[in-house]
């Protein structure tokens, strides 16, 4: 058995999980990453179905504590996210995520169908930027996500307490309580 440490080893699984679940072309088409800002998820997958392409991206971080068996597992899962998610959209569907289409093609390539994976993460929390915002009561630590948002004016975050809307910048006020949101 192989513990799935080179990427020849981790193709050779995605090109059998493709022929297992009757999508052999896939694989030609499906990009194959390390991504090193992964520091909770496993690995992730996205089918694009104007192109009909496929990208796979395993993080290095979790990838070198992880078993063979949780390597293999990761592997398939994600692979299946890719023939189920082209599944989906051909028969008109949706996304599959996590449901009844991944769970079979999980199924037929040999794998358990667990949707989260168990390695250690320990000592790999990223630590998020903070920028300070205010309403009419306190002021909020936001994460850098919820900043570019308000930013591109695609949403905005009103207080449960004074129902006033957040503001980047800091207010001059002495008084006011820190929030984390």
């Amino acid at each position: 058995m192989s513990d799935y440490t080179t990427m020849t080893e981790i193709h050779e699984l995605i090109k059998e999980t493709f022929d297992l679940c009757e999508e052999p072309e896939l694989y030609e088409y499906t990009k194959i990453q390390w991504n090193s800002r992964f520091t909770s998820r496993m690995g992730d997958a996205l089918y694009y179905h104007r192109t009909n392409t496929g990208r796979i991206r395993f993080s290095p971080l979790l990838w070198n504590r992880a078993s063979p068996e949780e390597r293999r597992e990761t592997v398939i899962h994600e692979a299946c996210h890719i023939v189920a998610e082209r599944c989906a959209r051909r028969t008109g569907r949706g996304k599959a995520g996590h449901g009844p289409i991944w769970k079979r093609y999980m199924k037929i390539a040999g794998a358990k169908g667990d949707r989260c994976h168990t390695v250690n993460r320990d000592g790999l929390k990223r630590k998020q930027k903070r920028v300070e915002a205010y309403c009419g009561c306190r002021t909020w630590q936001l994460t850098q996500n919820r900043v570019t948002r308000m930013q591109k004016k695609r949403t905005s975050y009103s207080c449960k307490n004074c129902m006033g809307t957040l503001q980047l910048g800091t207010k001059s006020t002495s008084s006011a309580s820190s929030a984390i949101l």
